[in-house]
């Protein structure tokens, strides 16, 4: 049954299925006002699909969901990693450099991303600011960082002025420092009149200012209420730091179809330098790999990494 007190949302019995395999069954939930919200739960506990039922990107298979008026007359933005390849790909695609007389193709511009082609929002200094983005707007997205791509989307989204924002895991593929940024700006949001849904997959990714915390596993509700009582719990800490399988006896090493030269770097760098357009991403590298040796690459988001 649906809660009498004018909650934001209710969900009463919602169920969904891909393919005939459930997803979600029998969900109740029901998000009060002044309360902020996190779905935690492991992969393929039914978390996105829940997203994508309260952005009516999908219908469930039974069950209700009830929005208040402010929500149902309003916009629900989804912001997720998925959008991110969706709109590299859509600009590779669209990618004219090959006619082009420099031979390089900028594409869609991050400052474009966010205004959607539109009239700047009267907001969008304030949140540019807020994010640190300034640098970047005049670049093409696919020359952008992760950590900068996703503030891009985050601020997309935040300046379609919705009345529901849900972020599906935030802090996926960002690195320490990146990490630091999001929960700061996540903090902020969480403190505005925007109503902010948090999808995790891990307890450490949950800001303070959560109130509020529902448990999915398998498309089931686990428990849902207050944040210290559902975290603080043995189940959901079982569920989501689940012991460590005791390790197997590895197989013994195939037969190589080469042989290495005594002393021969495995790897050898010198003076490597990448750039895209007028963007250096790396710069006179010198480094060598050695037999017996095993190398992490770390460094902030735009450090090279992924171009190494």
């Amino acid at each position: 049954m649906f809660n009498d007190t004018n909650p934001l949302l209710s969900l009463s019995k919602v169920s969904f299925a891909y393919r005939a395999l459930p997803v979600l069954e029998a969900v109740n939930w029901s998000w009060q006002r002044g309360q902020q919200w996190a779905c935690l739960g492991p992969n393929g506990a039914g978390k996105t699909t829940l997203a994508k039922l309260l952005g009516r990107q999908l219908r469930c298979a039974s069950g209700a969901i009830r929005k208040c008026e402010e929500i149902e007359a309003g916009r629900t933005a989804y912001v997720c990693f998925e959008q991110q390849q969706e709109l590299c790909a859509r600009d590779r695609r669209l990618d004219d450099s090959e006619f082009r007389s420099d031979a390089s193709d900028p594409g869609t511009t991050v400052a474009r991303t966010i205004s959607r082609g539109e009239a700047p929002h009267p907001a969008m200094a304030e949140w540019v600011h807020r994010l640190g983005v300034e640098h970047i707007l005049e670049r093409g997205i696919r020359y952008i960082s992760t950590g900068e791509m996703r503030k891009t989307l985050l601020l997309r989204a935040i300046l379609g002025d919705p009345q529901l924002l849900i972020l599906d895991s935030p802090m996926d593929g960002l690195d320490r420092a990146s990490q630091r940024e999001m929960a700061d700006i996540l903090e902020h949001l969480l403190g505005t009149d925007i109503k902010v849904l948090l999808l995790c997959r891990r307890i450490e990714d949950i800001p303070a200012r959560i109130s509020h915390v529902l448990v999915l596993d398998r498309g089931r509700v686990v428990c849902a209420g207050a944040a210290d009582e559902v975290l603080g719990s043995a189940p959901v800490r079982d569920l989501m730091n689940p012991a460590m399988p005791t390790l197997q006896t590895l197989p013994p090493p195939g037969r190589r179809p080469y042989q290495l030269v005594p002393g021969q770097a495995l790897l050898e760098l010198r003076g490597v330098n990448v750039s895209y357009g007028d963007i250096t991403v790396l710069q006179d590298l010198d480094w060598t790999l050695r037999p017996g040796q095993h190398c992490s690459i770390s460094g902030p988001n735009g450090s090279g990494k992924t171009t190494l």
